[in-house]
């Protein structure tokens, strides 16, 4: 499985790289400039989107990615308490702070698609 997780804290991508790359193909985006970069090169399974990115909104680009690939798997991630998100715009929501077993079992449906 190839997951794409993407938030502008650079101790939080970090540790997410390391306690995923056990279990699936990681990469990482600090912005949502450089997720749609990653996005144009490279097809992935699942997005995790932080909600508050600098310069940008996480919804946004989940909107963005949503209607460039309906199929791929999206988790929003967020430390806000979020009640109107717009349908179908994200799958999951995974609270911060999370676990791991919290992360993975968010992108168990995308893990399961692709084989992994």
């Amino acid at each position: 499985m190839r997951v794409l997780y993407v938030d502008d804290d650079e101790l939080v991508r970090a540790a997410v790289t390391t306690a995923l790359t056990p279990h699936c193909r990681v990469e990482v985006a600090p912005s949502g400039v450089e997720a749609a970069d990653l996005w144009s090169r490279t097809a992935f399974d699942a997005v995790a989107v932080d909600l508050h990115l600098k310069g940008a909104s996480g919804l946004d680009l989940l909107q963005v990615l949503r209607h460039e690939s309906p199929s791929t798997w999206r988790v929003l991630v967020t430390g806000a308490r979020v009640y109107d998100l717009p349908g179908g715009i994200a799958d999951r929501v995974v609270r911060k702070p999370f676990t791991v077993r919290e992360l993975l079992t968010s992108l168990v449906p995308a893990r399961a698609d692709s084989g992994a």
